[in-house]
């Protein structure tokens, strides 16, 4: 199946879920780190589980539109393609942080160290060095 009928925009929305994914799990695991409220969290959840299915369904319509699939296999297709996405589950938010840690190395101290979270200027937390890669 190939698609293409919106140039395959649909899978930016699933980046988008991605990342939101991660700051749900990160916002889980750690509260004080970007310090949202219980209700904005519930809101970034229910923002991530709707951009999931959202994500599928466009797919879907996308090989309709481009020919790929029938209309009267568009319904049984969704449900098949929704059963298999992995809404949000607090269970899974360390598996979503390790899955997107980034890894650092210090050329200064030769220390080696995961670092969960964007931050603006990435320092060795044992020598306190800037020039990591």
């Amino acid at each position: 199946m190939s698609g293409g009928h919106f140039d395959y925009n649909q899978y930016r929305i699933n980046d988008i879920a991605d990342k939101l994914r991660v700051r749900i799990a990160i916002a889980r695991t750690k509260p004080s780190h970007y310090g949202y409220s219980d209700k904005f969290l519930e809101e970034m959840i229910k923002g991530y589980n709707m951009a999931m299915e959202t994500a599928a369904r466009i797919h879907r319509i996308d090989w309709v539109l481009s020919g790929d699939d029938g209309d009267d296999t568009y319904v049984e297709a969704l449900s098949e393609d929704i059963s298999k996405i992995e809404f949000d589950d607090p269970k899974r938010d360390k598996y979503w942080i390790k899955q997107n840690d980034d890894k650092f190395y210090c050329y200064e101290c030769k220390n080696e160290w995961i670092e969960l979270f964007e931050e603006e200027e990435i320092r060795c937390p044992k020598c306190k060095a800037s020039n990591t890669g």
